[in-house]
């Protein structure tokens, strides 16, 4: 995900869900570079400005949070709940 993107357009972003053990999978196989930040990303991704974001289970996690609490919930109250978890490591309550 390329957070510049998020912070932008949220509704717009694109991401990629990426296992850990497939970068270790192509660390180990050369198939990787690193990103600005030094995040290890697949070659194939190399100039879309990609950065490791948020963990693939803490996402679903949020997003299965948000469901439990409202399962008619927004892609904008989503976009509110991921942004309320990364600036305070906690699920969002309201």
């Amino acid at each position: 995900m390329n957070s510049k993107e998020w912070e932008n357009n949220p509704e717009g972003t694109r991401f990629f869900y990426i296992e850990q053990e497939y970068i270790w999978d192509l660390e180990e196989e050369g198939l990787y570079v690193e990103n600005e930040v030094g995040d290890s990303i697949p070659k194939e991704f190399e100039n879309e400005g990609l950065e490791i974001w948020i963990e693939s289970q803490t996402f679903d996690d949020i997003i299965k949070y948000a469901k439990n609490k409202n399962l008619n919930v927004t892609l904008n109250e989503l976009i509110l709940a991921i942004n309320y978890y990364i600036e305070y490591d906690a699920f969002k309550d309201n």
